[in-house]
């Protein structure tokens, strides 16, 4: 469950920091980034455009007596055309620029937190890293930020009086 609660947190936490931003979609129009819980929804006919996005996805987990290490990734995902409705060439392809500064305003809020402790709990231990492919599915733009969090262990009270 620790994992779930942070995952949680962090979409709540995500939501509040990149409301005000708008990113451009398919469809002309602008909006926030969605904040996603683990993947991308499956595709349907007539849905609504995916892409300006932020997935929070658990990766991996290790529980030693005293702390647990959560990673969790951040994918985030920009819509970015270079081209008019003929296909003409009307700017530069900087859809990457764009992936850059979500995640920038990102990891300035995390650095940000008080202590780096989200929800009181989950501490967020240094570094912060990200990636981006080298192939990219124009004009669709994507980059990966890579999180680690630091919680306690929880303990059965029960088993520490031997009951």
């Amino acid at each position: 469950m620790i994992e779930h609660y942070l995952t949680q947190s962090l979409r709540e936490f995500l939501n509040e920091k990149l409301c005000t931003i708008q990113l451009d979609t398919a469809y002309g129009m602008t909006r926030p980034p969605t904040i996603i819980n683990g993947h991308l929804p499956p595709k349907r006919q007539n849905d609504d455009e995916d892409f300006p996005f932020v997935i929070v996805r658990p990766i991996s987990a290790t529980s030693e007596l005293e702390a647990t290490e959560i990673k969790v990734d951040l994918i985030i995902g920009c819509y970015y055309s270079a081209e008019d409705e003929e296909g003409n060439i009307i700017g530069e392809f900087d859809g990457h620029d764009i992936c850059l500064n979500v995640m920038s305003r990102i990891r300035l809020a995390l650095c940000e937190l008080p202590h780096r402790t989200l929800g009181r709990k989950y501490q967020l231990r240094m570094p912060i890293t990200w990636s981006m492919p080298d192939e990219q599915m124009y004009p669709y733009w994507q980059l990966t930020m890579s999180t680690v969090w630091v919680i306690n262990t929880p303990r059965n009270i029960d088993s520490l009086w031997g009951d």
